[in-house]
Formats: structure tokens, sequence, C-alpha cells
């Protein structure tokens, strides 16, 4: 090594495999001890924020806590619903195959089979979209009122079972949809696929009393739309000589493309001076119907007086409420409190929000019944009589004490304020505009709220592993 530095042809210094300048510098000199360690890349989202999945009958929302939309939106569909092995059939040849994950009522439903088909919709979620491991994650799940207990035990068993997050949190959809919406109170209406559920919050508590629970919710929902979907285009199919087999699916993205919900006052359904559509049923069937024909199915599920062929039509059945005076019926039974605090702020989530006009039409057919009813909750209620004034000019109007108070007490501008306010209508129905239940959960996940249920893992599968739900006996 001596001869070699001493030589005028060698380097004074020597290097093996990379040259120097591609070579990781050295930390030597003046930099601190910390410094001479790598730090880890720092990840997108914080380890302490948790996951917030929202199950569906129809779709999966999986998505981290502190963002704006969630990442991913799985549909049911027969992708997940086939076997290992099997074909994906052709249009031609595919299976008239339902695509939700349950039905409502349960004695229909095969649990283990719910379990299975969600164990594989979150394995898709987490290995494809959230890549993340599913351990380290807590989980917030919003679950809306009165959610049956078989099946909400079973969902939770899934998760615990075979992805074993720590702590599952179960929050209340109409609370986190009014969170979502930047309100502490208001009427939440979620028109889902099975069914509509109505629910007063009242300072970011569900309210579920007895005259409101049961009766605030209707089987009025997507799936009855559909079925009036299905009736409409095979009567077309009939009346055009065509043949009449309907793919439930192939329903499904007509109603989305052509959907809509007619104003309170507007033109008749059989209107002459409306255009002929084309509608493509299938790539061998075409239709031509009026546009003013779409609204009919949304008009014959929301707001007739009965869905189902009835010897008395104008009496539904407790379960067949039309959505209007089902809003009517369950502010008729709330406090004067919460109806005040709720009648202003409505909020319309859940599939059926996004048909055209029909938010707008709820609200305008609500605001009708309470002018023409009251808030008697009968049906057959007579309309409200104000008042004579006091004519008599002998007799003098009781004094306003309170009145001469706030005249000293307070500035100008406040007494002009208050004035513009008086002169309102008291107790005016308005809509609110909400991004709906998994984007109030991830808001309240962001803030590391804590939630009124949280189970963990092994007292969970302990309790189900003795014959117990797992569930707290209060409810959720």
């Amino acid at each position: 090594m001596a001869t070699m530095a001493t030589s005028p042809r060698t380097p004074s210094t020597t290097y093996r495999g990379l040259p120097p300048t591609l070579r990781t510098p050295s930390f030597s000199g003046a930099a601190p001890l910390t410094a001479r360690h790598y730090s880890p890349g720092g990840s997108l989202h914080s380890n302490e924020d948790p996951l917030v999945l929202e199950i569906g009958a129809k779709h999966l929302r999986a998505g981290f806590a502190n963002e704006p939309t969630p990442r991913c939106v799985l549909t049911w569909n027969e992708r997940l619903f086939r076997r290992v092995g099997e074909q994906i059939p052709v249009a031609d040849g595919r299976r008239r195959r339902e695509r939700e994950l349950w039905q409502l009522d349960l004695w229909k439903v095969d649990l283990g089979l719910v379990e299975d088909l969600l164990e594989r919709g979150l394995r898709q979620a987490y290995n494809k979209y959230l890549l993340i491991d599913s351990k380290t994650k807590k989980i917030i799940l919003p679950v809306p009122p009165l959610f049956p207990t078989r099946l909400l035990s079973s969902i939770v068993k899934t998760i615990f079972t075979h992805f074993q997050p720590g702590v599952i949190t179960i929050m209340s959809s109409p609370v986190l949809a009014t969170v979502a919406a930047g309100l502490r109170s208001a009427l939440v209406v979620d028109i889902g696929w099975h069914e509509t559920i109505v629910t007063p919050v009242y300072e970011l508590r569900a309210i579920e009393a007895p005259c409101i629970g049961v009766n605030g919710r209707s089987r009025r929902g997507i799936k009855t739309l559909r079925t009036a979907w299905m009736t409409l285009l095979t009567e077309a199919l009939d009346a055009a000589g065509l043949p009449t087999t309907l793919d439930p699916n192939d329903v499904e993205e007509l109603m989305e493309r052509l959907g809509w919900c007619r104003p309170l006052h507007s033109l008749p359904e059989d209107d002459p001076s409306s255009p002929p559509t084309p509608v493509s049923i299938s790539p061998t069937q075409t239709l031509s119907l009026p546009f003013t024909t779409f609204a009919q199915p949304t008009e014959s599920t929301f707001f007739a007086p009965t869905t189902v062929p009835s010897a008395s039509p104008t009496h539904a059945d407790d379960d067949d409420t039309p959505l209007p005076a089902l809003l009517h019926y369950v502010l008729a039974h709330s406090t004067v409190d919460v109806r005040s605090a709720c009648l202003p702020r409505i909020i319309i989530v859940g599939g059926g929000s996004h048909i055209p006009g029909l938010q707008k039409r709820l609200v305008d057919e609500l605001r009708l019944l309470v002018n023409k009813r009251g808030w008697d909750p009968s049906p057959g209620a007579r309309p409200l009589k104000k008042r004579a004034a006091n004519t008599d000019p002998t007799v003098l109007p009781p004094p306003q004490e309170f009145d001469w108070r706030r005249e000293i007490t307070e500035s100008p501008v406040k007494q002009l304020e208050a004035g513009e306010v008086e002169k309102k209508k008291a107790g005016e129905v308005k809509g609110v505009k909400s991004l709906g239940a998994w984007a109030g959960g991830s808001l309240v996940g962001g803030l590391r709220v804590k939630g009124r249920v949280e189970l963990e893992r092994e007292r969970f599968l302990g309790d189900v592993a003795r014959g117990l739900t797992g569930l707290p006996l209060g409810g959720v």
C-alpha cells in the first residue's frame, strides 16, 4: 500500500463500488447526531386517523378521516357475487341476480353469505384502494336508526375476524349527516334502497321516541321506484308489440339517467307538447316516450296515496305512507323545541336525493301540508282558522312591558334587526344541503371525538363466543 501511495500514477485516495459523486454523502463534521439517521417517508394521512366504512345494501364506501371524499365506492355487482372459478356471463345470457347485499326481511337472508360477500368487498377495498395494514386503524361505522341487531352483529363480527382492527366506533347516520351540513339540529330524510327513514336530530342527538321510531319509516325507497319503472316499461313494450323481458340492472341504469320529479305546480302528465325521447332498453329494443312520462314513476312512488292495488286507495298501510305525510307526522309528534329547530333545516340524503327536483318537491309538499293542517297529526284535520281581530275601541290591549325595556336597553341597530326577524314567518319550511353520512364521519374522525358506542375486538368476540350479540343493550 505504501508503494502504491508514493507512485505518481496512483491517486491519493481509492474507493470501491460507486464513484464518490453517486455514493451516499457522509455526515461527518459539525452535524448533530440526530441528523445522521434517515427518517422514514411521511404518510399522506396520520396514523391516528381512523377509517370510515359506510356499508349499505347497494354500495360500500371506504376512506380515511380528514378527507373530503372516500377512496373507493364499490357496488355489490356480479363480480363480487360470483363463485371461485365461475365465469362472468355475457350480456345475452347473463343471470338475473339481485345486486344487493341483504334484504329488508331477514327471514330470507343467509347471514353466512352476507358475511362472505362483505369480507370479499372489504378485502378488495383494503388491497386495491386503501393499501394499509388493517390492524393499525380504528374504524368508524355509520349505522341508520333501528338497524337490525343480527345484521349489525354479523357485520361487526366479520370486520373483527378477518381484518382485526382494535376498536370499531358505531355512530348514528342521521347525526353524521347533520354534522356534514354544518348544523346541530335538523330533520334528516334518508331515501335508501329498501325504505325511507325520517329522523329528527336535536343538538346532535337522534330523537327515536316510540311514537316516531317505527312510524317514521316507509317502505317507499329506490327499490319501490325500480318496480314502478319496470311496470312503466313493461306496459310500453306490450303496447309496442315488443318482448317484455326486462333486466333489473338495465332498468336501474335507465332510472338513474332519465328519472326526474315534476314541480308542485307543473304541466299534466299527458301534455301533448312534450317531445318524444328515444329510450334504448336493450341492443335490439328501442322505445319513444314523452319526456313527461319519465316523471310518472317518481310521482307514483313517493307522492301517491298507495303503491299497491287496494280497495281503499286513500288509506295506505302503516308502512306505505307518502313521504310528505311521513315528514308531517314525525314533526307533529315531536316536541315544540325539536319541531322549531328541525322545520327550517330539512336534510335529504340517500340515493333518492340525487333525483332531479325531488328535494324541492318534498319541501313544497310539506309546506302545503303545514299550512293546511297545522300540527294536527290526524289526516282529516280541518284547516286552521285565524281569530278575529278585536274591533272594540273600549277594550285596550294588554300592556307589553318587555317592549319598552327592550327599547331602552338595546341599541337602535339591534332593535332594527329584531324588527326584521319578527316580520319573518315563524316556522318557515326550508331545506339544507348535506355532504352525507360518510363526510360527517370523516369530520368527526378527524376531531378525535369519542363515540357513543365503541366496541373492542377481544371483548366483542368473547361475547359472541358465549352466544351473545356483542352489542350494548341500550342500542346504538
